[in-house]
């Protein structure tokens, strides 16, 4: 077999197999929370903080399940790569509602506020009658829960990669002999 196939043949499997079990075990999506795909995203204002509480469906990645989350706008705005400040949905009691709509509306009277549920991303734009106030993502975040069990699993996943890569170099050492391999 000619030195390029046997190169060739090394480059694919290690291409196709890749230490992928180590990396699929530290990438799981699992453990982030996000926007439920239907959020039923709803905002009140809260005069006396003069912030918004933003009220949305949440999908808990690690159950699967969908649960509602509150938290206040602009107390949480510093936090953008972290988990915000969540509270209770209790809060909305009393508070006015921010009427939410799925694309800008033509008013024939004028808002205080209200807000724009932009699609497939997450995010709104709320605007007040003053005009643009901003453009907020929903947060996804990271439950930080579940280190421990995935540091259980490395061992064998690290070993399952050793393993992938022992047999590339089993191939490639039978191709140096001058062994054939057939595939099926």
């Amino acid at each position: 077999m000619k030195t390029t196939t046997k190169f060739q043949m090394a480059l694919v499997l290690l291409v196709l197999l890749n230490g992928c079990a180590t990396k699929a075990l530290w990438d799981s999506t699992k453990n982030f929370n996000q926007p439920a795909p239907q959020p039923d995203l709803h905002l009140f204002f809260a005069k006396q903080q003069k912030d918004f509480l933003v009220v949305y469906d949440e999908c808990f990645g690690r159950k699967g399940s969908i649960r509602k989350r509150a938290y206040y706008l602009f107390q949480n705005e510093e936090r953008k790569n972290r988990r915000v400040n969540f509270v209770g949905t209790n809060l909305m009691e009393g508070l006015a509602a921010v009427p939410v709509f799925a694309k800008t509306p033509v008013l024939i009277q004028p808002l205080e506020f209200y807000a724009v549920a932009e699609t497939n991303t997450f995010s709104f734009q709320l605007v007040s009658s003053n005009g643009f106030i901003g453009s907020y993502r929903l947060p996804v975040y990271n439950d930080g829960k579940g280190k421990y069990e995935r540091a259980m699993w490395a061992p064998l996943t690290i070993a399952a990669d050793v393993t992938m890569v022992g047999a590339i170099g089993a191939v490639v050492g039978l191709c140096e002999e001058g062994t054939s391999i057939k595939f099926p």
